[in-house]
């Protein structure tokens, strides 16, 4: 009997529950293993009351009473960790959450439905990449300034084949079915083909103003990235330390957390699911006086799409500090 939702996703028991579960599904467990698996699903509202018994099989007979439930769910449900906690110790569903910068909440009410050639019609766009340095995964993120201040983002992202089901396990990322509803291309072989990274890059230049593409010089791709340059693709160099990557962090949580204010700038998505999870994914650690970064080592799973989202965010705020034409300003007229 495996009831295992903790904080780390990657330790043995999670393994082994996934599998049973996959066997399960597919029929293909074996006479001798006989598995008990408790737990809300995928598409339960851990706060419905009527999904409780499916992660406490006793609550029927009494041994936990249903008005302590709900007074645990009520003191839960205000906060984002005590959400979180509630759905992965009492539901008995994995959530990690309560560790993640952003409120997923807030993100999904920033998506929109729209054309990226459509936003970007007489606008600067930046690009941003992170690239893998061996075989996880690479991102690409566009970022372009409506006019009003506020941003709109997508992008795409590429992993290979290479121990793609240890890798889609153990990062909680489902790569083939992204891959089959066209938010991600795996590669054959043990690399991602860059040639395809630039390809897609050189596709969006020839369709938008490309303004920037910003790649960390040290990503261990020197030679890839000095023909991106001869090839005219416009790379800036974007270190991913504290001092480049915690003002563009800020910024981009900041748009998110204003989502629900209409005064102020927001960023806006078309949905990526490869971005969402990377959000869910990510840890962020904080110096003394409060500047955030992301913290790839320490990530419940690949945060490269959150990356390159993050280092677009630096393009942003440079569109926002140009200067502008007084005709362009209303405080002239």
């Amino acid at each position: 009997m495996l009831t295992t939702p903790g904080q780390d996703r990657t330790n043995t028991y999670y393994q082994r529950r996934d599998e049973m579960e996959q066997q399960l599904r597919d029929g293909e467990l074996g006479d001798d293993r006989f598995p008990l698996l408790y737990g809300i699903d995928a598409e339960d509202d851990p706060f419905d009351v009527a999904v409780w018994p499916k992660g406490n099989p006793m609550l029927a007979a009494g041994v936990l009473p249903i008005e302590n439930m709900r007074s645990l769910a009520k003191d839960a449900k205000s906060t984002l960790k005590g959400r979180s906690e509630f759905t992965r110790e009492i539901c008995c569903r994995y959530d990690d959450r309560d560790a993640a910068f952003i409120d997923l909440a807030l993100w999904d009410k920033a998506e929109r439905d729209f054309d990226p050639l459509e936003v970007s019609k007489g606008r600067r766009v930046i690009g941003a990449a992170d690239l893998s340095k061996r075989h996880d995964l690479t991102a690409v993120v566009f970022a372009v300034n409506d006019g009003s201040d506020s941003a709109y983002i997508w992008g795409h992202a590429w992993t290979c084949e290479h121990e793609l089901d240890t890798r889609e396990r153990l990062g909680n990322m489902p790569y083939r079915q992204w891959a089959e509803e066209g938010h991600l291309t795996i590669c054959p072989g043990q690399t991602i083909d860059l040639d395809a990274v630039q390809a897609y890059l050189e596709e969006w230049a020839d369709r938008v103003e490309l303004w920037k593409v910003y790649v960390d010089p040290v990503s261990g791709a020197a030679d890839t990235l000095e023909k991106w340059r001869q090839d005219g693709l416009p790379i800036e160099a974007h270190r991913q330390n504290m001092l480049s990557m915690s003002p563009p962090l800020q910024n981009l949580a900041t748009r998110i957390r204003a989502i629900e204010k209409p005064d102020q700038p927001h960023v806006y998505h078309d949905g990526w699911p490869v971005l969402r999870q990377s959000i869910r994914n990510v840890r962020v650690r904080e110096d003394w006086s409060g500047n955030p970064t992301a913290e790839k080592d320490k990530a419940a799973g690949r945060i490269d799409p959150f990356i390159a989202a993050v280092m677009s965010m630096t393009g942003i705020m440079e569109e926002i500090r140009k200067p502008r034409s007084v005709y362009e300003s209303s405080s002239v007229i």
